[in-house]
């Protein structure tokens, strides 16, 4: 079956847009920033520093709406406090997904820092152990200039492949790697070894907004990867 999501969903506008009765969407995608201002977790992307949603009123709405949720958590000074609030509230997710996304490695081309691998980890297995991990690789923000050439012959680099695959081994829960399309594609060989490593993996393949991405390699990818456990996110 077909999920919908609605995505950045980081202000009360696009959040009440998205739950409204008439709504087909079935997942909120919103990303979870440490406030300096309030000191509590809310719904923002950086360079943002602050929203009028925070996360505790993001679940309460999601919640009362029936949707699922995925957190991006773009720093991790926000997790800690944000799983505080989400294991509050764990007796509202027996049947909600929750997907808690970081990207916690970072390619040797890619000059931007990763969360703390170990501890977004640790913090997610103890405070909130229900939550389906999404554990991916830092990239650029533009899928211009070199950031491109980096992701098609060095994102998946096998040493970081390695590194993941050694990270998740002691992991009970489930865990997606979200992937870039384009990367996909020119590192099947890295991306098929991962989802091999375990049965509790799955793949998140996802395209940037501007991406204009061959109806051909798409096609090429969902026939390569149909035996594997692969969610579209396009």
């Amino acid at each position: 079956s077909q999920v919908t999501w609605s995505h950045a969903v980081n202000s009360r506008e696009r959040l009440q847009a998205a739950v409204t009765p008439t709504s087909s969407t079935m997942m909120l995608e919103a990303d979870v920033i440490l406030s300096y201002s309030k000191g509590i977790p809310v719904m923002a992307h950086p360079p943002s520093t602050d929203s009028n949603l925070t996360l505790e009123e993001f679940l309460q709405i999601s919640l009362g709406a029936r949707r699922g949720v995925k957190l991006d958590f773009k720093t991790l000074e926000a997790v800690k406090p944000s799983l505080d609030i989400l294991a509050s509230k764990s007796q509202h997710f027996i049947d909600v997904p929750v997907f808690l996304n970081a990207d916690i490695l970072s390619p040797s081309c890619v000059n931007k820092t990763a969360v703390d691998a170990k501890k977004f980890i640790q913090y997610c297995t103890e405070l909130f152990p229900r939550g389906e991990l999404s554990l991916g690789w830092v990239s650029h923000s533009s899928p211009e200039s070199h950031a491109r050439e980096c992701h098609r012959n060095g994102h998946l680099q096998w040493e970081t492949v390695h590194e993941m695959a050694s990270l998740c081994k002691p992991l009970k829960q489930s865990v997606t790697f979200p992937v870039n399309v384009r990367v996909a594609y020119q590192n099947l060989e890295q991306v098929k070894w991962l989802l091999h490593q375990s049965t509790r993996y799955s793949l998140t393949l996802w395209v940037y907004y501007q991406d204009n991405v061959p109806l051909k390699d798409l096609v090429y990818l969902y026939k390569d990867l149909i035996n594997e456990k692969v969610y579209y996110d396009l």
